[in-house]
């Protein structure tokens, strides 16, 4: 883990559309109605500000982005996505508080992420890092409901904080 490289870059990067292949697999397998939704059900590319990659040695190995909303003081961390042999390391951590900073320095007070419910081990990874939860109905389609979760944080407090 010593060779781990944190860089920022934005939406056009190869590496990034790589992991995202690989989290869109995921979702699929996780929510098998998503095709059907739609792609990117809680986030658009084109929202997004920033694009945090991590790299062990040269190879892409996690991400995430910081995502724009209407109000300036709100942002959504979305396309969340550390390889399965790398989980459990503290890297989805430190890529959400990495975010997070940025997020401030951008004049962000709010953070959130939209997560399927089903997906555990992501809720459990914001939770670790002080984010809290609540439900919402994401979509109806074809007469199903699909039930996300929520999570949210209050970011100005980190700076007093420090």
């Amino acid at each position: 883990m010593d060779n781990l490289r944190f860089e920022w870059t934005n939406t056009h990067d190869v590496n990034f559309h790589s992991l995202l292949e690989k989290l869109d697999n995921i979702q699929d397998e996780i929510e098998p109605l998503k095709p059907q939704l739609g792609d990117s059900t809680f986030d658009d590319l084109d929202q997004i500000l920033d694009v945090l990659l991590v790299f062990d040695n040269d190879k892409p190995i996690a991400c995430a982005a910081l995502q724009k909303q209407q109000s300036e003081m709100l942002g959504t961390i979305c396309r969340v996505l550390v390889n399965e042999d790398y989980r459990g390391k503290g890297i989805a951590q430190k890529l959400i508080s990495t975010i997070e900073q940025q997020a401030s320095k951008r004049g962000m007070h709010f953070l959130d992420a939209q997560i399927w419910t089903k997906n555990k081990n992501s809720i459990r990874a914001f939770e670790k890092v002080g984010y809290k939860k609540y439900d919402l109905l994401i979509k109806e389609h074809l007469e199903t409901r699909e039930l996300g979760t929520s999570l949210y944080k209050q970011i100005d407090k980190l700076e007093k904080e420090k």
